[in-house]
Order: structure tokens, then sequence, then C-alpha cells
């Protein structure tokens, strides 16, 4: 369910959402010296942050696209990772990722659909088995999440901090 896209802006405060997108997972920057994640920040802060030039920070999500602060320069290449719904199968022929990546998972689940239709009693064994498919693939992505994952703290340890026990303090 993943893409990437890479968009080089020409209006330089503006990003286009993809048609397909379900759930932003980051907007980045190639920038060599300070590629970035931007940020979500509110509309008020975009709109003051769009209004100056420099290394792009922040975004936000207005309508059809995202808007940029700081405004970076025309040319600057982002990209856009996300989860992407599945196309629509209109012919026979017709595949999208889900067809390409987990076709038993669609069998079964159009089973279950023909099953429940046509009262059939074989419902719950295509339940079953979709259901077995799904955790399966569901592992899977787990285990990809896991596979060379790094760790990280839970709190920037950048010498500033409100905790008295801090070292970096005093």
């Amino acid at each position: 369910m993943e893409a990437l896209v890479q968009f080089t802006s020409d209006t330089p405060s503006i990003v286009p959402v993809p048609t397909d997108l379900l759930e932003l997972i980051a907007i980045y920057t190639n920038d060599a010296v300070n590629q970035n994640k931007l940020t979500r920040t509110t509309l008020g802060d975009i709109i003051v942050l769009s209004q100056t030039s420099g290394i792009p920070r922040k975004f936000y999500r207005q309508k059809n696209d995202y808007l940029i602060g700081p405004a970076p320069p025309v040319g600057t290449v982002f990209w856009v990772s996300y989860y992407q719904s599945a196309a629509t199968l209109i012919q026979d022929s017709d595949t999208n990722w889900l067809t390409e990546v987990a076709p038993d998972l669609l069998r079964y689940a159009a089973l279950c659909y023909a099953a429940d239709f046509f009262l059939d009693e074989r419902t719950s064994t295509f339940e079953a088995r979709y259901s077995q498919i799904i955790e399966a693939l569901t592992n899977q992505a787990q285990q990809d999440d896991l596979v060379n994952a790094s760790i990280a703290g839970a709190y920037q340890t950048d010498g500033f901090s409100n905790f008295p026990d801090n070292p970096t303090t005093n």
C-alpha cells in the first residue's frame, strides 16, 4: 500500500496531494545539506511561514494541496511517502497492488461475499481462510517494520530539558 512520489516545485509553497492518498507517511526534501522531513503545523503558522523563503520545515494540508513553509526555491524536489488506495478493477485483465501482492486475499473476500449472497454453508470456511491470509500479511508487514529498525529516545536530548535530573541543565 505504500507509495512514493517525487514532485519538483514550480510554485514554491505548494505540493499537490496525490490523488490516491489514503494516509500520509511523510513529506521530505532533497536539500543535500538540510535533507529534512517536514512536520505538520497549523494553518495560521503556515500562512506566516509561507511568506518567507528558506529551507522548508512545515506543511499544512488545504484541500488538494500541501502548503509548505518557509517557501523553498523553485526547483526544490519533494518526496511524498504515503499509503495509497487500490486502483479500481474494471476489465477482467485489470490489476492493482492488491491483485499483485495478495490475490488469495481478494479471492477469499469475493468467496465470503458470494457465500453470504447465495446463503452457502461454506461461509465460515471462507472467512477463516480470509482471516488467516490477513493475519499472515499483517505479521509480514510488522516483521518488515522491525528488520533493521532503529531505536530513538522519546524525548529530545539536545541540552534543553524541563526535567531537574537532566545532567545537561543546572
